[in-house]
């Protein structure tokens, strides 16, 4: 009988997430819970919780003001959402209003 050593539960669950096809899925999760990380507290406080579909997040912004800025800014946001999880998960973000 061959004696394994003691695993979290929560290390076997990541290593099946990561053999099994919702891989990407936990991508744009780990994205979307990027978001206050990268853009502040303060300015995801004025935003909705995004939403990832296809490499595509989209984030209702109820300013218009900064929803230009933002998108002004969209590909360095990005890449900086795709630096903190470590993965090319977020290709594209649109800002849209409410």
């Amino acid at each position: 009988m061959q004696r394994h050593e003691p695993q979290s539960l929560g290390d076997l669950l990541r290593r099946e997430m990561e053999m099994s096809r919702s891989g990407p899925l936990i991508d744009e999760v780990d994205a979307i819970n990027a978001w206050p990380l990268v853009i502040g507290e303060g300015i995801a406080a004025k935003t909705l919780k995004p939403r990832m579909k296809n490499g595509l997040m989209t984030i209702r912004v109820p300013s218009a003001p900064l929803r230009q800025e933002l998108n002004m800014m969209r590909a360095a946001i990005a890449r900086a959402i795709n630096t903190e999880i470590g993965k090319d998960t977020v290709k594209e973000l649109k800002f849209i209003g409410l």
